[in-house]
């Protein structure tokens, strides 16, 4: 994945991956963190497609991942057959999860979604 990744977003990408990994411990405070306002969130169906941007739209959800908790419902995007675009789908598991999540990804082998999986550190 940090192969597709070019010049800025690769340096970005190693820095936080560094941050993380090098004993940085940051508390979350969980007091500031809000649910987003309707104003902020807009549900993508309610957004009008307009064919004058297909293009540029298609070339940005090509840049476009999403990172799945392992919830099981990231594939309700719909992204890749609304728009022709290649978004990938990453699955975080734990050790647990691990074999349950790659038999049902075997059963969607056919499906045009990219599907990579990784596994949380502890």
């Amino acid at each position: 994945m940090v192969k597709r990744l070019i010049g800025s977003e690769k340096t970005g990408f190693v820095i936080l991956i560094n941050r993380n990994h090098g004993g940085e411990v940051r508390q979350v405070e969980w007091s500031k963190i809000q649910t987003p306002t309707d104003e902020v969130v807009v549900p993508d169906d309610s957004l009008e497609s307009t064919p004058e941007y297909m293009e540029e739209t298609k070339k940005l959800f090509n840049k476009l991942v999403v990172l799945n908790l392992d919830g099981g419902l990231a594939l309700k995007f719909n992204l890749n057959k609304k728009y022709g675009c290649s978004v990938p789908l990453l699955l975080m598991n734990s050790f647990n999860t691990h074999d349950n999540t790659q038999k049902i990804i075997e059963k969607h082998s056919n499906s045009n979604t990219e599907i990579h999986t990784f596994n949380q550190l502890s």
